[in-house]
C-alpha cells in the first residue's frame, strides 16, 4: 500500500508539473499533516520549464515498445499524451479520491494480472468517481514524470506517473472471437474431432489456449470439454490445431468456444 505522504507529494509534483500553485485540495491537505515526507519526484517539481502541453493536442495510442520506453523512463516522456488500460489495485482509504495505483499496459487486457508495470494514476475526483479497485479502465493520461514512494513494509519503490485526463471502465477483452470452429469429423474410433483457427489479434505476439465444450441445445449442460494450444502467434497470424473430444458426444450437440485466454510465450 502507498505511504499516506508519498501520495501528497505526487500530487505535489503533478500540480508544479501544471504551473499551479503547488496548492492542494482540504482532503489532500488533511493528509499532508499526518507523515513525513516519503517521495521524491525524479524530476524536480519546482523546474519552471516544466512541460506545457497544447490543450488541442489528441491522445493517442502507442505500441508495446512506446510503453516500455515510457515505463523504463517517464521523465524523458515528460508531457506525451497517450491511451493506457490499467487494471486498479489500490484505490482505497490510503489513496484518498484522486489518487490511484494500477498494472497497467498499452493494450486492452484479456484477463487479470496481465500487465505487470506498475504505475501510480492522479486525477481530479470528480474524474476518478466512479472508479472502484479492480476495475479494467482506458485512461487517457498525460506522462508526469517517475515516482518514488514508500511502502508499508519500509521499503520504497518506483513507478511512472500519469495524470488522467478521463477514464473508461471497460473491462476485460472478449477475444473468444480469436477462435473459429470448423466443421467436426467422426475418426475410426468413432471420436468426434473439430479444427479450430486461431488468430492473434493483438499487437504483440502471444501464445493462444482455447477450451470448447460440446453442450446441449440450451447451453445448459455440457457433454464434453477439450482444449487445443498455439504457440507464439505473431500479431495477425493463424494457426489451425485439432480439438478432439474423448467422450460421448450425441449428434445433436452444440459445439463452441467457452474461453480463450493469451499469454507471453
Amino acid at each position: 500500500m502507498l505511504a499516506v505522504l508519498g501520495i501528497v507529494a505526487i500530487l505535489l509534483a503533478v500540480a508544479q508539473f501544471n504551473g499551479s500553485s503547488g496548492e492542494t485540495s482540504g482532503n489532500t491537505a488533511d493528509r499532508a499533516s499526518s507523515s513525513g515526507d516519503a517521495l521524491e519526484p525524479a524530476a524536480d517539481p519546482a523546474d519552471d520549464d516544466a512541460t506545457v502541453v497544447d490543450a488541442g493536442e489528441p491522445f493517442v495510442e502507442i505500441t508495446p515498445q512506446e510503453w516500455e520506453a515510457i515505463a523504463r523512463d517517464p521523465d524523458a516522456h515528460e508531457g506525451k499524451r497517450i491511451v493506457v488500460f490499467a487494471e486498479v489495485t489500490q484505490f482505497d482509504s490510503a489513496t484518498g479520491n484522486d489518487v490511484l495505483r494500477a498494472n497497467a499496459g498499452e493494450t486492452q487486457p484479456t484477463q487479470t494480472y496481465e500487465f505487470d508495470t506498475n504505475t501510480i494514476i492522479v486525477g481530479d475526483e470528480g474524474t476518478l468517481a466512479s472508479v472502484s479497485q479492480d476495475d479494467v479502465l482506458r485512461v487517457e493520461a498525460l506522462v508526469v514524470a517517475v515516482a518514488e514512494y514508500e511502502t508499508m513494509i519500509g521499503g520504497s519503490t518506483v513507478a511512472p506517473l500519469l495524470q488522467a485526463n478521463s477514464v473508461e471502465n471497460v473491462g476485460f477483452l472478449d477475444i473468444t472471437g480469436d477462435a473459429v470452429l470448423g466443421d467436426p469429423t467422426t475418426d475410426e474410433w468413432g471420436y468426434l474431432t473439430v479444427p479450430v483457427t486461431i488468430t492473434n489479434s493483438a499487437v504483440d505476439t502471444f501464445s493462444y489456449w482455447v477450451d470448447a465444450a460440446a453442450v446441449n441445445e440450451d447451453g445448459s449442460e455440457q457433454y464434453a470439454t477439450t482444449s487445443a494450444f498455439a504457440e507464439s502467434l505473431a500479431p495477425g497470424q493463424s494457426k489451425t490445431e485439432e480439438l478432439a473430444f474423448y467422450e460421448e458426444v450425441p449428434g445433436d450437440a452444440t459445439l463452441a468456444v467457452v474461453a480463450v485466454e493469451r499469454s507471453s510465450p
